[in-house]
């Protein structure tokens, strides 16, 4: 049995697999707080790279799973945007839940989450990577539903025996702040939060950065295997070809995510639903011709490079002005 008020409801996903390290060690650093309910909905398999791809008329698998700590947790044969929107749009996490108010016991229906975090993802997911990313999906997913706070994690490493501990307990106090922040700000901003946190001993991190999306990005490398046989359906010869990473794009601008993450820097860059030039040009053009707008509109007193040491509240800071940024971005593209 609760107490009132109910603790926030957190749900978690990534697109490594349901039992990959940084997700579990990710919820363990959660469940410990004991500040919030944690639920998992996950690939079943890892699914990295599938971007904002969903199933549609066709049947998922969904089976209920372990996950220590968690009040459910259920795998799903689909893609992390999948898992995201079957979280979110159906009854399956719905639940009466029994609390204590004003010394009487009462059943309180609970649905919906005040919080979607992606990851912690294995590997960076700086510049065009979100592009790819099935992490950063995740979290957009709910973005696009108008869920809440949405916060991908990711860590600049690709081992599987990374110190994902220490990037839960860098990514922790951003994420509490989130769990009780207000919603209404989130969903009027369409704003989706993309965390890279340095592969470094908690301790060694600067703290946090609010950072811009870069150009980082890893080329691809074709190697055709000679394997040669005929299609059975068209008669045509075939053969096979492996797409695996080539050289790495980086992008060392100043105040960039790569940049940031690569001086030990926790990342902190806010994401926008609506990524057309066209639209923020033309109302900006509008909105200064016409008259000019409220210097509240269009101005932030953070910017790209703003930082703050590690901590909860310079946490909860580091938060608020990612938001901030958000908002005066989206309030230029909704000015006329």
């Amino acid at each position: 049995m609760g107490t009132w008020p109910c603790k926030p409801r957190v749900l978690v996903t990534n697109d490594d697999g349901i039992h990959a390290p940084g997700l579990l060690q990710l919820v363990e650093a959660l469940v410990q707080t004991n500040a919030v309910q944690v639920f998992v909905c996950a690939p079943e398999r890892e699914a990295s790279a599938s971007s904002h791809g969903v199933c549609t008329a066709v049947k998922m698998r969904v089976a209920p799973t372990v996950v220590p700590g968690t009040r459910k947790a259920v795998k799903v044969w689909g893609r992390p945007a999948d898992t995201v929107m079957l979280a979110l749009t159906s009854p399956l996490f719905d639940e009466d839940e029994t609390v204590m108010r004003n010394g009487q016991a009462e059943t309180v229906s609970r649905s919906g989450f005040d919080l979607v975090v992606s990851g912690i993802n294995r590997g960076d997911n700086c510049g065009l990577h979100v592009v790819y990313s099935g992490t950063v999906a995740g979290a957009r997913e709910a973005a696009c539903k108008e869920s809440g706070p949405a916060i991908a994690l990711s860590l600049d490493s690709y081992s599987r025996v990374a110190s994902y501990g220490d990037a839960a307990s860098a990514a922790l106090p951003l994420l509490l702040a989130a769990a009780n922040s207000d919603k209404s700000v989130w969903k009027s901003t369409e704003c989706v939060l993309n965390v890279n946190i340095p592969n470094c001993p908690f301790e060694l991190m600067k703290g946090y950065m609010l950072t811009f999306q870069g150009r980082h990005c890893y080329k691809a490398t074709w190697s055709a295997m000679e394997v040669e046989e005929t299609d059975d359906e068209t008669g045509e010869r075939v053969m096979y070809v492996v797409n695996t990473s080539g050289a790495l794009r980086g992008d060392s601008t100043v105040y960039s995510d790569s940049w940031a993450v690569q001086q030990g820097w926790v990342s902190l860059t806010p994401l926008a639903l609506h990524s057309c030039y066209t639209r923020i040009l033309t109302a900006t053009n509008e909105a200064a011709s016409v008259r000019r707008p409220p210097a509240s509109a269009v101005e932030s007193d953070v910017k790209a490079g703003s930082s703050w040491k590690m901590g909860s509240s310079n946490a909860a800071k580091a938060l608020e002005a990612s938001l901030q940024v958000a908002v005066c971005a989206r309030n230029l593209q909704v000015l006329s």
